[in-house]
């Protein structure tokens, strides 16, 4: 399985390595902030800043916006099969109390290939889609790229273009299932760092919980302005017993703001 990973991975990569940039470009910078917990399932929470290049690029096959990355491999306007990536930021989990002693996590890519289906709109970018991303997880730090695993979180979208203004609204709803190895990743406890309060754990594969997200985004000329707001919940989850675990309410609370200096069409 790993091998397998290691090789969509790749693909991805060399996707859109080979790509011909020759669509449409819009280049910027922006400043973003969340409100996020250090991880799914911690009660400790922190507010980050953070600076961003901002790139919108539109072309025959590969698209990147403030989804992520995506290399369309087949597109009708009832189906869709891409391969897909984007950036998870952790909370900066060194200070936290239930993982004192233990190695800090790190902020996550995912990337692989999703199958999606439009249910009611006139394309993928109106009403409601159902979208199935299966995603090989890796972890990144200052000093390594760590495979972590993989994830599949199937979805619905609805899309609402203009539904005030020139504010377009995005609702998901959806669950996760992991593998093993990714839930081990955040919930496990090894023999090393196992303590009388903090026994030894090992997470298995299985359900990682439900989620919801509703997000809207305005542009104003050479502005670009974006919201969104998420909840996980975790009742029933398989590392519910994990040492690590002391909430099932996740929430992560983003805003940003982008100016547009270069565009190309």
């Amino acid at each position: 399985m790993k091998r397998y990973w290691i090789g969509v991975l790749a693909l991805c990569f060399a996707v859109n390595a080979s790509a011909v940039f020759d669509g449409e470009m819009e280049l910027g910078v922006g400043l973003g902030g969340q409100y996020i917990h250090d991880y799914r399932g911690s009660k400790e929470t922190q507010i980050q800043f953070l600076p961003f290049p901002f790139v919108k690029y539109h072309g025959d096959f590969l698209k990147i916006d403030r989804k992520g990355v995506e290399g369309e491999i087949y597109a009708s306007d009832r189906f869709e099969f891409n391969l897909s990536a984007d950036l998870a930021l952790n909370g900066d989990s060194h200070d936290n109390r239930l993982r004192a002693g233990m190695p800090e996590l790190a902020s996550a890519a995912q990337m692989g290939p999703s199958f999606n289906i439009n249910i009611t709109g006139k394309n993928f970018h109106t009403g409601w889609a159902a979208r199935l991303p299966l995603r090989g997880v890796v972890a990144i730090d200052t000093s390594k790229v760590e495979y972590i695993g993989y994830n599949f979180a199937p979805k619905l979208t609805y899309q609402w273009p203009k539904f005030y203004g020139e504010w377009d609204a995005k609702a998901d709803v959806g669950v996760i299932y992991a593998s093993e190895k990714y839930h081990r990743y955040y919930y496990s406890v090894e023999d090393a760092f196992a303590t009388v309060e903090r026994p030894a754990y090992a997470a298995t594969a299985g359900y990682s919980g439900a989620f919801v997200k509703v997000g809207a985004k305005a542009r104003y000329g050479n502005i670009i302005y974006g919201t969104s707001i998420r909840y996980d919940n975790l009742e029933g989850v398989v590392f519910e017993d994990s040492p690590l675990m002391e909430t099932t309410d996740h929430w992560v609370v983003s805003a940003g703001v982008a100016w547009v200096f270069y565009k190309r069409n």
